[in-house]
């Protein structure tokens, strides 16, 4: 086994497809720019601070309230968001970017280059800081009017992508002592936090003043937080509120009730399971990896707890996307009898146990059935059902030998592969190190063609 695929096989993945349940009466025709929405969501914030937040769905609800210097657009090209440009200098090692004319915080407060170095320079040094591994290339900011020059220590060109996320999002300075998730951000993002309780609910009203305000279809939003799935389905049946994201397993029954409207697409979110050799010496072995993977019956999963509302694969990346790796759909299959041989071959006959993080509510039945097909083949997995807002710390923390999480990689591969795969990075608390994979990582980000680039992340996939 290469060591690129030795790297992989630390994942064990299944592709979510998102489901959207709203009421069919308020579904069609012009939006009244006057309007209230109520949103049912899984989940709230554990903290405003972009620089603290282990990331996961809340960067959903951080995008709202904080404007970023790059945006996004569905398929993962780059936007412009704060910055209306940006280019790149010295050979690759600078970014030069240039701040839309006349930004300004909700409460008024301009925004400015200063106030960008602020941003980036605090993500860089505070102790508690999530995102400071991802920007440790970066070696100093300078600013001046609006344009700022962010010098790296190696070229990487990733960095734009990068500003895309927490990164690159801007928080104003009087505010950075004060972003604990029972406080009141304040951001330059298409909507203001009004008022909340945290964990239960968020009052949100149009920014007016965001460059892009046109976009904002309603004056005000209320979320309310619902982790149970059941729940948050009878919501919106009851009209508590207009919109919820059910799971896959509820489609059928969203469908079946005539006073909804069911939305249905790929959406890029994955399954996902990752261990931690440093709790469990097994899994430093690439073929108790390779076991694991052919133990889980992906398909299988899809098809009967997801109702065919998911894809197996064995990549972070769905089809469709310009990351995908069509030949490695065909990796797949679940093959017991092999599974206990490589376990038995890497001296483990009788298998292991180990405890592994369960992403809870949403993964609980996944987990389990994962649980199941494992023990089948010797191993014991124990859960420990965290919820969402807690999973991802106690991951990081190093608190567990395996986790299973629903998430979002990133929309540039060369990022997702950082966190996930290179040691010190958030999704390793294990610190796994392949030399190769290292090596093509560091290559795919010194790579300023995309198309060149993106055969590199291909070939880490």
């Amino acid at each position: 086994m290469s060591p690129v695929k030795t790297a992989l096989a630390l994942l064990v993945v299944l592709v979510l497809a998102g489901c959207g349940s709203e009421g069919s009466e308020e579904s069609s025709g012009t939006p009244d720019p006057n309007a209230t929405l109520s949103v049912a969501n899984l989940i709230g914030v554990s903290t405003w601070d972009p620089a603290r937040s282990l990331g996961g769905p809340e960067i959903q609800l951080l995008s709202l309230v904080y404007d970023r210097l790059v945006y996004t657009d569905p398929s993962g090209n780059l936007k412009p968001g704060a910055a209306k440009s940006w280019h790149f200098d010295d050979g690759g090692s600078t970014l030069a970017m240039q701040l839309r004319d006349g930004l300004k915080f909700s409460d008024g407060t301009p925004i400015t280059g200063e106030v960008v170095k602020q941003n980036i320079e605090r993500a860089l040094s505070l102790p508690e800081s999530s995102i400071a591994p991802s920007m440790a290339k970066i070696a100093n900011v300078q600013a001046e009017g609006n344009t700022i020059r962010i010098h790296q220590k190696e070229p990487d060109a990733t960095l734009p992508a990068l500003l895309s996320d927490r990164p690159g999002m801007i928080v104003n300075p009087a505010t950075f002592e004060a972003l604990a998730a029972d406080d009141i951000p304040v951001g330059s993002g298409q909507l203001t936090v009004t008022k909340q309780q945290p964990g239960v609910s968020i009052s949100f009203a149009k920014n007016g003043g965001h460059w892009n305000a046109d976009t904002i279809k309603v004056a005000n939003v209320e979320l309310s937080v619902i982790a149970d799935p059941n729940a948050r389905l009878n919501a919106v049946r009851t009209g508590e509120v207009d919109i919820a994201r059910i799971d896959a397993d509820q489609a059928e029954d969203a469908r079946a009730a005539s006073e909804l409207t069911l939305t249905t697409g790929p959406a890029l979110e994955t399954g996902s399971f990752f261990f931690n050799p440093s709790l469990q010496p097994a899994f430093a072995k690439p073929e108790v990896r390779q076991a694991i993977s052919l133990a889980v019956d992906r398909n299988a999963i899809a098809q009967a707890l997801l109702f065919g509302q998911a894809a197996a694969t064995a990549q972070f990346y769905p089809e469709g996307h310009r990351a995908h790796v069509p030949e490695l759909d065909q990796e797949v299959g679940a093959d017991p009898d092999k599974a206990r041989k490589l376990l038995a071959d890497a001296g483990y006959p009788d298998g292991f146990t180990f405890e592994a993080i369960v992403y809870s509510p949403k993964m609980d039945r996944v987990a389990q059935a994962v649980q199941e097909q494992l023990k089948a083949v010797g191993i014991t997995m124990n859960l420990k059902p965290i919820p969402s807002t807690n999973a991802i710390t106690e991951w990081v923390q190093g608190k567990a030998a395996g986790a299973i999480f629903s998430s979002s990689p990133r929309t540039e591969p060369n990022l997702q592969f950082r966190t996930a795969f290179l040691p010190g990075q958030p999704l390793n608390p294990g610190n796994i190190d392949d030399s190769e994979v290292t090596r093509l990582i560091a290559a795919s980000a010194a790579e300023t063609d995309p198309e060149k680039r993106l055969a590199i992340d291909k070939q880490i996939s």
